[in-house]
């Protein structure tokens, strides 16, 4: 049941980013977080109490794109 608590939470977390668009660029390469390591906390602080991340004025960097691994040890 966890592992699909984890599962739901990453899908709509990576399903609201996508939908955020942003300027066309999908490598946003600003000061900011590492979406890996971002989605790495979230997995591992996620409980059916904790509270949602606001994501709006984030800027992620994609250092594992194209990396079909990346999230392999979380799933």
């Amino acid at each position: 049941m966890m592992k699909i608590s984890k599962l739901l939470v990453a899908t709509a977390l990576l399903a609201t980013l996508a939908a955020c668009g942003g300027n066309g660029n999908p490598q946003a390469v600003e000061l900011g977080s590492d979406f890996t390591s971002f989605v790495e906390r979230q997995f591992a602080a996620t409980a059916d109490n904790t509270d949602p991340v606001s994501v709006n004025n984030l800027q992620f960097r994609f250092p594992d794109q194209g990396n079909p691994a990346a999230f392999d040890q979380l799933l």
